[in-house]
């Protein structure tokens, strides 16, 4: 899912509004020489968009102007070189002109219009960024003469020029139209930025209403305000899968690919399912070491829930005592992340940005469970294909672990998207835990249907003998067959001794009544 793979064909020659997210929506960029409104609510980053428009045309050789109704040039200024954007140069180059209208009355309104549009032509403007309209209207006794104002004058004559311009618009709480509600239908194009509440808390959201000449998507994303300014996270699109090879990569853990024709079929997903302990995390080293060791694939593990260096120290105690020389041969990557500190979309750009650096062959994501902190309106399962999907382009194959919910659970989440699901759960008998591996499903592979006891120690997981014998296994309490046996033909026997009573009961009163 790149970036550049996403943009559709552009219609009409556009200018780049220096946020690449904020590119991909709108195919490349803004239609050059069009009018878009950017209307939102408070705070939601109107100004800082329309800046980071505005530094790209100056970075590129585009003169600019940013006229406020609303800030003082030193606010703006020391605002912006906060987030890396330092306007200040530009304007000793003469690039760049901030017009300080905070002090415009509503009879001078007519005054400011045309004080901007001789600006924009003896600089030579190409991007113009007007904040706000709303202040802007208020030199207005009627909405018409906005209206005119906004079409007429900024319209047509900027256009002439071919200044691409911005014009902000306050979307007040409590209302869905923008400013006035005179800008949408004059403007090319309109993106409205909010805040809105979800059950994991506040979450900042941009949709692209209309842009002429330009395909878009309506689905609203997600986006953050940062030191390095805004970024946008396109919203996740539902993806196809790539099918697998013919290819049986080893999975690292003895005795297992024994057990289905050799190992994995390159590119699959297989889902280790377990509870707390069980050992899922030390499949998932044995699984990328193993690949980084002899199959010279690169590994990368991203893990949701322990640092790199509890991985390191956990690795070291289960032998891959060269789990660090691999790391420096850049062979594996071992990457920590919080999902609390991304939305959906933006923890998807992080791995795939992983993906790009590592080139793995294998990667192994420990627990998909925490997808489930958030994901909005239940889109886990979807989060999920997005990853399998970026992972499949790229050849590599997945490992998920998901943990259950109790020790023996069997209950098996977002297996749709698994080629292979192995479960890995603890089981009591006779006052002892022992713990046991099942293969449930793996596609194309005529695999070993037995449960396998197996031991965690040097060199990870081991597979050992067959669990025979007993029954329960799957519930977690097992116990022999023949007690079990025993126990149900006495269950039997007395289901059958009750109905034997109640028909001699019956019988009994039938006699009597005769």
């Amino acid at each position: 899912m790149d970036n550049a793979a996403q943009m559709k064909t552009p219609l009409v020659d556009q200018v780049g509004t220096g946020i690449d997210g904020l590119d991909v929506l709108l195919s490349g960029g803004f239609p050059q020489g069009s009018l878009v409104v950017v209307g939102g609510r408070p705070g939601a980053g109107k100004t800082l968009l329309a800046s980071h428009f505005l530094y790209e045309g100056l970075l590129h050789g585009e003169q600019g102007i940013y006229v406020s109704f609303a800030e003082t040039k030193d606010q703006f200024l020391k605002i912006m070189d906060n987030f890396g954007l330092h306007f200040r140069r530009f304007i000793a180059e003469g690039k760049f002109q901030y017009l300080d209208l905070t002090t415009v009355s509503a009879e001078g309104v007519n005054d400011a219009l045309d004080l901007i549009l001789s600006q924009v032509v003896s600089l030579g403007a190409k991007r113009l960024v007007i904040d706000s309209f709303d202040a802007l209207a208020l030199g207005f006794t009627k909405l018409a003469d906005a209206r005119i104002a906004l079409h007429t004058v900024l319209g047509k004559a900027v256009r002439g020029e071919g200044c691409t311009t911005l014009i902000l618009s306050e979307m007040p709480y409590g209302r869905e139209e923008v400013g006035l509600g005179v800008e949408e239908f004059v403007a090319d194009g309109i993106i409205l930025m909010d805040i809105v509440k979800e059950r994991e808390g506040p979450r900042r959201m941009i949709s692209i209403r209309k842009m002429r000449g330009v395909e878009i998507s309506l689905r609203p994303s997600s986006y953050e305000i940062s030191k390095s300014g805004l970024s946008i996270f396109p919203a996740l699109q539902p993806t196809g899968r790539k099918g697998l090879t013919d290819r049986r990569l080893p999975t690292g853990v003895p005795g297992l690919d024994a057990l289905t024709e050799g190992g994995f079929l390159e590119r699959s997903v297989t889902g280790i399912i377990g509870a707390a302990g069980v050992g899922k995390t030390t499949f998932a080293i044995q699984f990328v070491c193993n690949g980084a060791r002899s199959s010279k694939q690169n590994g990368l593990l991203l893990s949701f829930s322990e640092p790199e260096s509890q991985i390191r120290l956990v690795a070291k105690k289960l032998g891959f005592d060269d789990i660090e020389t691999l790391e420096k041969q850049g062979k594996l990557r071992i990457a920590f992340l919080l999902p609390e500190q991304y939305s959906p979309e933006g923890l998807v750009i992080k791995i795939q940005e992983l993906l790009e650096q590592v080139q793995p062959g294998r990667v192994v994501i420990d627990d998909v469970g925490a997808f489930r902190q958030i994901a909005h309106n239940d889109q886990d399962d979807e989060f999920v294909r997005t990853i399998v999907h970026l992972c499949q382009e790229r050849g590599a194959t997945l490992v998920l672990t998901i943990t259950a919910d109790e020790l023996a659970s069997t209950t098996i989440t977002g297996s749709t998207s698994m080629d292979n699901i192995i479960l890995l759960r603890y089981v009591e008998i006779s006052g002892k835990m022992d713990r046991l591996l099942i293969i449930l499903k793996m596609r194309g592979t005529r695999h070993d249907n037995s449960i396998r006891k197996f031991q965690i120690g040097q060199g990870g997981i081991n597979l050992g003998s067959t669990y025979e014998g007993f029954a329960g296994v799957l519930s977690g309490t097992a116990m022999r067959a023949t007690r079990h046996f025993a126990e149900e033909e006495e269950r039997i026997a007395r289901v059958e001794a009750k109905a034997r009573g109640k028909r001699r009961k019956k019988f009994d009163s039938k006699l009597r009544k005769s």
